[in-house]
């Protein structure tokens, strides 16, 4: 306050400017995070355009192990309401705050409301992993639970003349569900209900550990909610109310008066840069992003949204070559898409290891079907318990416009050589022929990809089955199923990359991103069409959206623009 106000009078000269940069290199700290938005890592699909420039989940680790071990940092203030990623990501972030916590040095949640018209379950599991809660006295608490609701497409497309024909394998594969049933399928409700039950145990004992609690009374907390700030704080599911400023204060006061407020980020940089500095001559392990959709291949001038195979294979052969690199880690948060792009993905993997580099598979919010099939290949799979992956399945098929047009008075001919010539036109059904065809092009795909689970995670065929058929896991499902190796996050990745490595538990690695991020020059370079066989619903929906005029039609839109591919998640729970 001191220094703000001799700036105002002039009073501030070069002495006072180097006295706060010393302080900034040696005195106390107090560092703020806002965990309000989505991180990098955690946006898939159009979502990721949104969050560049915001960190990644492994830079926010990071920077809090960094203040963790930096003993000029003597609290930590972070600003929460919403979660900024799925489960996955809030178990992680919550395990890096609890290390800090442990230290015994202050760490404040605060936050204006949880889930201002939006169930904020998440992001108060966040929120629990701080030694304090602190809500503004006029927010309040949507601890609401989780969720598994799934809008079914089917009577809207009827109107609109589309059929959806699809096949899939086997009766847990319900990617494609939501456009072919009216309601759930017995299947489909008993795989989601499965990691509702499981999604919802794991939050409500990690509430009941943070807060001291009793799992019945936060079970009862949640029934009850959402929760004005008093009855919260009733509750014992927050400490106090508070605004943003009075919270500052109060922290500032109990760590010290004289520390420099700074963000979490700055901390870092500077941080991060001595610890580069230490580690030089350590093993180097390459860091490789899969994050959203797989397919085969991208082009234009926009950042990739998603996973190409093209992209991610030449990574991977960029890393078996380089003899400096001793282990890669593979980050994937995927729900799948392309199978032939994801076996593309596998072979490179295993030649990666056949080199001799091991490697380790981290899994994020979800690694599902497509995203488990390049998971499964590594040497090491590490995932959180919220995670979501297995989906081991195949789905496939079209929407075929014909009765759209005819109401419209199209009509759509075509002149062919060959009896599937038009196997993937959306503008005539599936003969009785093609079929046949599309049912055994199902049982191959899903044939191939289970042989391959045998073979990479040592099991039994007849065992594969029994936990593939399409459905869905968490992470701790997977764990007792031995379709993962072990629970945790960036820092158990790191203890699995050490022992692959036959290193001591407290050796450095130097983490190295690869590649770097491509430059617009490198865009420029690029090209390529996009994988066709993920336009053909985004086809007969364009035809929707110039003709249609009813209330179904923005939510069709949004739907089905997202062609599944083969290799597909089903729709999963959401916790705001």
């Amino acid at each position: 306050m001191a220094i703000r106000a001799a700036r105002r009078t002039g009073d501030f000269g070069l002495a006072d400017a180097v006295r706060v940069a010393r302080d900034r290199r040696t005195g106390p700290l107090l560092l703020t995070l806002d965990l309000t938005r989505p991180l990098r890592a955690a946006a898939v699909g159009p979502a990721a355009l949104r969050t560049r420039g915001r960190p990644t989940l492994r830079e926010v680790v990071d920077a809090l192990d960094l203040a963790t071990d930096d003993p000029r940092v003597v609290g930590l203030l972070a600003r929460v309401g919403m979660a900024p990623g799925g489960l996955a990501t809030v178990q992680e972030l919550s395990a890096a705050v609890r290390r800090f916590v442990d230290t015994g040095r202050p760490a404040v949640a605060h936050a204006e409301t949880f889930g201002e018209d939006g169930n904020a379950t998440a992001a108060y599991l966040l929120a629990a992993a701080f030694g304090e809660i602190v809500l503004q006295p006029t927010g309040e608490l949507a601890l609401l639970g989780v969720s598994g609701e799934v809008t079914f497409l089917r009577g809207a497309l009827d109107r609109l003349g589309i059929d959806p024909q699809f096949g899939h394998r086997h009766e847990y594969k319900n990617a494609t569900d939501r456009l072919t049933g009216h309601q759930f399928s017995d299947a489909h409700r008993e795989a989601l209900d499965g990691v509702v039950g499981d999604w919802s145990a794991q939050i409500v004992t990690a509430i009941a550990a943070a807060r001291d609690l009793d799992v019945l009374d936060v079970r009862r907390a949640i029934d009850g909610a959402p929760l004005l700030a008093d009855e919260a704080l009733a509750h014992g599911l927050v400490d106090r109310t508070a605004y943003l400023g009075e919270a500052l204060d109060d922290l500032r006061g109990r760590a010290a008066a004289n520390a420099t407020l700074a963000p979490l980020s700055e901390h870092h940089g500077p941080a991060a840069a001595r610890r580069r500095w230490r580690e030089r001559g350590a093993p180097k392990v390459a860091l490789i992003e899969a994050t959203g959709p797989i397919t085969i291949r991208a082009g234009g001038l926009l950042p990739r949204v998603g996973i190409t195979s093209d992209e991610l294979c030449a990574d991977l052969r960029r890393v078996a070559e380089d003899a400096d690199v001793a282990a890669v880690v593979l980050r994937i948060d995927s729900p799948g898409g392309s199978a032939v792009a994801s076996d593309a993905i596998r072979h490179e993997i295993l030649r990666v290891r056949q080199g001799g580099t091991p490697v380790i598979a981290w899994m994020g919010d979800v690694a599902g079907s497509g995203g488990y099939y390049i998971a499964m290949p590594a040497d090491r799979i590490v995932a959180q318990p919220g995670t979501l992956t297995g989906s081991i399945g195949v789905s496939a098929g079209k929407a075929v416009r014909r009765g759209l047009e005819e109401r419209l008075g199209l009509r759509t001919e075509a002149v062919t050589r060959g009896a599937h010539a038009r196997y993937y036109s959306s503008a005539t059904a599936f003969s009785d022929s093609e079929r046949r065809r599309l049912d055994s092009q199902l049982d191959h795909v899903y044939a191939d990809f289970t042989a391959k689970v045998a073979h990479d995670r040592d099991m039994a065929p007849a065992r594969v089955e029994q936990i593939a058929r399409g459905r869905i896991w968490t992470g701790a499902q997977a764990l007792s199923h031995g379709l993962v190796d072990r629970l945790g996050g960036y820092r158990e990745v790191l203890d699995v990359t050490r022992a692959a490595l036959d290193l001591p538990a407290d050796a450095p690695l130097r983490i190295r991103r690869h590649p770097p991020r491509r430059t617009l020059l490198a865009r420029l370079r690029g090209g390529g069409p996009d994988d066709p066989a993920q336009r053909d619903l985004g086809g007969a929906v364009a035809m929707a959206i110039a003709v249609a005029e009813s209330t179904a039609v923005p939510l069709l839109i949004d739907e089905l623009t997202r062609a599944p591919g083969m290799l597909t998640m089903p729709w999963v729970p959401r916790l705001g």
